[in-house]
């Protein structure tokens, strides 16, 4: 059982990692494509949906970059919500 979680840990971190993927999952052609300042990056967003929202998004988004290491990032809540917008409904 361990072996296939972390099998499916692995596919996802390729995936996410994939400049193919993240081009297939945008709504339009230039959406995430700007690099280096970014706060919210494709693979910061797709990550930060797979997350169980039990809080209010802004304590959420705040958490999920303390957990990333970030700390001195803050997103607002409308920041994320357009960008989820640039983004299909991500189906691993």
């Amino acid at each position: 059982m361990k072996k296939i979680f972390l099998g499916a840990i692995r596919v996802t971190e390729n995936l996410l990692n994939d400049f193919v993927f993240m081009c297939e999952s945008r709504l339009k052609p230039t959406y995430f494509t700007r690099q280096g300042t970014n706060k919210l990056t494709f693979k910061s967003i797709t990550l930060f949906s797979f997350n169980f929202v039990k809080k209010s998004i802004q304590i959420e988004l705040d958490d999920f970059f303390d957990l990333m290491n970030q700390p001195d990032i803050r997103v607002t809540k409308r920041d994320s919500q357009r960008l989820e917008r640039k983004s299909h409904q991500v189906h691993l």
